[in-house]
């Protein structure tokens, strides 16, 4: 195992060159510049410009700020901000990225908790009447932009009945409803896919001979079915985790999270390089991560994966 963790380490590495690389150069290929941005449309006087641009290094040849951005990564200094002088990327991305993490977290453990099963039990009354309901309720779940959910319910919940607070105030109900919405395609996804490997497995042999023997359908199902079900499942975890993590830019827009979302937003419009990096980098991590994850987990239920 310690052999098959190892190989997938280093096979992250050239993924995370490769996004260094290609956000590095789309960035300095985007119009305008730091500067421009931060006067709008007033232009900055050239000597000031010039004095920031020496004191960052944007002066340098293309290719010798690549390196030495390089060469600060493998250092893990992600550079000072642009924007917030005096602040560097790391402090920064460390305010916001916990507000992220818990709307993530709370949305990937709504959407186990719904859709696993959900799927389960849509798989175990086929045809029925509570069959069509879910898969009605997970296709529109999925289907909706979360955005449109996002809306709908702050509308209901804060402005009409005055549940939640529209104001973000840092609260525990703060985070409910853009868990919630920020989970709910995850949970009809799972509710799907679920339900789809919970049909596969019935229909094997095994299951039959299970019955054969005398166990009941509800023991089969809880110590074989699900088991062997929830392999493609798992597959699809670690991604799942990784992108609600990292928060939903337009889910932090509607609910006022000041998370990566908004970060991520902010740092763009005011071409703030070094934060744009660091967040674009912290995505690609936790990406590869989740994936990593779900390798080790798989490689655990089969063994033979290890092998490969």
């Amino acid at each position: 195992m310690v052999g098959f963790i190892i190989r997938r380490v280093l096979a992250a590495i050239p993924v995370l060159w490769i996004v260094i690389s290609v956000t590095f150069v789309l960035m300095h290929l985007a119009p305008g510049g730091p500067w421009d941005a931060m006067k709008g449309k007033k232009r900055l006087d050239p000597a000031l410009q010039a004095a920031f641009n020496h004191k960052y290094g944007l002066d340098k040849p293309l290719y010798e700020q690549y390196l030495l951005y390089l060469r600060d990564v493998v250092r893990l200094d992600f550079g000072t901000s642009f924007a917030q002088q005096g602040s560097s990327t790391f402090s920064i991305i460390a305010r916001g990225f916990p507000y992220s993490a818990s709307v993530g977290l709370g949305a990937f453990f709504f959407a186990v908790i719904v859709g696993i099963p959900l799927g389960i039990l849509a798989s175990t009354k086929q045809n029925t009447w509570v069959d069509y309901i879910s898969l009605i309720g997970a296709t529109a779940s999925y289907a909706i932009p979360n955005f449109v959910i996002g809306v709908f319910m702050l509308v209901i919940f804060g402005v009409k009945l005055g549940w939640v607070s529209i104001l973000w105030k840092g609260q525990w109900s703060n985070y409910v409803l853009p868990s919630i919405v920020l989970g709910l395609g995850s949970a009809a996804f799972l509710a799907r896919l679920t339900r789809a490997a919970m049909l596969e497995e019935l229909h094997h042999e095994y299951v039959r001979t299970a019955r054969a023997k005398g166990l009941s359908t509800r023991v089969v199902i809880a110590r074989h079915v699900v088991r062997n079900a929830l392999i493609p499942v798992v597959t699809i975890m670690g991604p799942t985790i990784a992108a609600l993590v990292t928060g939903t830019i337009i889910i932090e827009q509607i609910f006022n999270v000041p998370g990566m979302g908004r970060l991520y937003i902010t740092s763009i419009t005011s071409r703030d390089y070094p934060v744009i990096m660091g967040v674009t980098l912290l995505y690609a991590f936790f990406i590869i991560l989740g994936n990593m994850l779900v390798d080790i987990t798989y490689g655990l239920i089969d063994p033979r994966v290890k092998n490969r």
